[in-house]
């Protein structure tokens, strides 16, 4: 990935309600006398379908309220209600929720209630960012100061470079830059010891993340001819892309 790159940051600033045709594709549910998660769990698949799904681009749970089974057993699972983002590529999605088991008593879940999102980032509405050539911007905020998070392009070179200049200027010093510079002078500071170990692969991009991030839809990358770029990523409080 040493060749010029554009990014396109999808961000959700604006987003609209919907009712449309919610059926339940299948219903899988494995049960083991240990405690694996892949031994014990329940996953219903949603596909939400119909005309007006064409007219979006993204989905996503917004919330699970209510899954009972017919013995009255609360079906929710606490770890599980942090949902993603889905991209909708023809006019239906299948979505996929993970729910505790049901009693072994149980034939049927009775009720399931939640609210379902659909996305429609734009640049015109402002929910799509395109930041050309980022490789040659460094250790500073792509997005614009009134965007809900910061990403933060990491150079291992000059993120080195930066640690070294800054690591012992006091919090008074810190102080005196600019309110936007400051506060990324300090989330990289912070993160140095995380991001020590950023090797040398050149497929490789890492970026820091800093804000709301649950605001971040997608991440997409094409090269200097407008093409996209394949990648994977693995997302927490920062992203690093595998790219070929």
């Amino acid at each position: 990935m040493k060749n010029q790159l554009s990014c396109l940051i999808l961000l959700l600033l604006a987003n609209a309600l919907f009712a449309q045709k919610i059926s339940v594709g299948k219903v899988d549910e494995a049960r083991s006398t240990g405690d694996s998660y892949f031994g014990n769990r329940l996953e219903v698949e949603l596909r939400i379908s119909g005309e007006e799904v064409r007219k979006y681009k993204y989905v996503k749970v917004s919330g699970l309220t209510k899954a009972t089974d017919d013995q009255g057993i609360d079906l929710i699972d606490e770890d599980e209600l942090r949902f993603d983002y889905d991209e909708i590529e023809e006019n239906f999605v299948n979505l996929t929720i993970r729910m505790n088991n049901t009693s072994r008593k149980a034939t049927v879940i009775k009720d399931m209630a939640g609210e379902i999102t659909l996305f429609n980032p734009t640049e015109a509405n402002g929910a799509v960012l395109k930041v050309a050539n980022f490789q040659s911007k460094p250790n500073t905020n792509l997005l614009p100061a009134k965007a809900p998070l910061k990403i933060v392009y990491l150079d291992k070179k000059a993120y080195e470079e930066f640690h070294k200049a800054n690591k012992d200027k006091t919090e008074a010093e810190l102080k005196k830059l600019p309110e936007a510079s400051r506060q990324v002078a300090k989330m990289l500071l912070e993160a140095f010891e995380g991001f020590a170990y950023m090797g040398e692969d050149e497929n490789q991009l890492t970026f820091l993340l800093d804000g709301d991030v649950e605001k971040l839809v997608d991440v997409k990358f094409e090269d200097e001819n407008g093409k996209a770029r394949n990648q994977w990523c693995n997302q927490k409080n920062s992203l690093r892309f595998k790219g070929y």
